[in-house]
């Protein structure tokens, strides 16, 4: 499926940065989320190819994204830095994941989704806060 915006994600301990980037390449929207605000953005945001860079976290999202018709991709943090402009901070690194998205093909370079129990390093197997349960 062909979608018009791509949604680059970069997580942090506080605060989610997200970049939405339209089919064409133009940068729409570059904001800083908390957890909640981001699950609520998810839930709103029409369907799309959400993009995250590889990190235990992602995961969590990417299913919670899934849940809301997302289409997700999570992407080596190693198919990163070639795309990013500028210093690292956290806008360019959510600007950097959505322009890879397109260019790295789902079977190359990419880790597939672990579902909930195969995520054993978390203490709880909680989700993250902000987050409905499975």
């Amino acid at each position: 499926m062909s979608y018009s915006t791509i949604v680059g994600v970069d997580l942090a301990k506080n605060v989610i940065q997200i970049s939405v980037v339209s089919g064409r390449g133009k940068e729409l929207l570059n904001r800083s989320l908390t957890r909640n605000k981001f699950a609520e953005f998810l839930g709103k945001q029409k369907p799309s190819r959400v993009a995250f860079e590889s990190c235990e976290t992602a995961h969590c999202w990417a299913r919670a994204a899934q849940r809301h018709g997302q289409e997700t991709r999570i992407i080596s943090a190693k198919a990163v830095p070639p795309f990013r402009q500028g210093h690292k901070t956290d806008s360019n690194d959510a600007l950097a994941v959505a322009d890879a998205a397109p260019y790295v093909p789902p079977h190359a370079r990419t880790s597939r989704r672990h579902r909930r129990d195969d995520q054993g390093s978390r203490a709880a197997g909680e989700e993250p806060l902000g987050l409905p349960p499975v």
